[in-house]
């Protein structure tokens, strides 16, 4: 009798240090994710801003290339104003499609 209580006395520590184990592991292995994902959402809004910089330089590159060609023109007042237009249709293909 004291044989079985023994073995059941036995079974019953193991398995709750194998609980605890379990919950600790799991504990651990959660904060180790929480912080990657965190890492890789960091390297993700970096790269999407520095592509967002780059893109808003282009457009301002397009438009100071377009002021520039247009003050050296010396067209009529309607052909001037005609280009504006064409400039801002432009300028809105970039900004709803990424073209132009």
């Amino acid at each position: 009798m004291k044989g079985y209580l023994l073995i059941i006395g036995t079974l019953i520590v193991i398995v709750s240090v194998l609980i605890t184990l379990n919950v600790f592991f799991q504990q651990s292995l959660q904060t180790e994710m929480a912080e990657q994902f965190s890492e890789q959402q960091s390297i993700l809004s970096k790269t999407i801003a520095k592509d967002i910089t780059t893109y808003l330089s282009l457009i301002r590159l397009d438009v100071l290339h377009m002021s520039g060609m247009l003050s050296k023109l010396d067209q009529p007042h309607e052909i001037y104003d005609e280009l504006q237009k064409e400039a801002v249709i432009t300028i809105g293909n970039y900004k709803r499609f990424g073209t132009g």
